[in-house]
């Protein structure tokens, strides 16, 4: 039981930091890729690929997600 606790307060640990990270980072990814994509949708494609990738990377090192 508590380390089902202590996995999901890891989790919420986790979404907050990648939060964070998006927050304090989206500006200025968005302005780098648009500055080199011409087409707006593209660019959204992009960024949205860029946060997902970090996600995933973020997850695969810290443990705290199950599956």
């Amino acid at each position: 039981m508590n380390e089902v606790l202590s996995t999901s307060w890891m989790t919420v640990e986790q979404d907050q930091r990648i939060s964070e990270a998006v927050e304090l980072e989206q500006a200025r990814f968005w302005n780098f890729i648009r500055n080199r994509v011409a087409d707006q949708s593209d660019a959204e494609d992009i960024l949205q690929e860029v946060f997902y990738e970090l996600v995933e990377a973020y997850r695969m090192m810290k443990p705290g997600r199950a599956g």
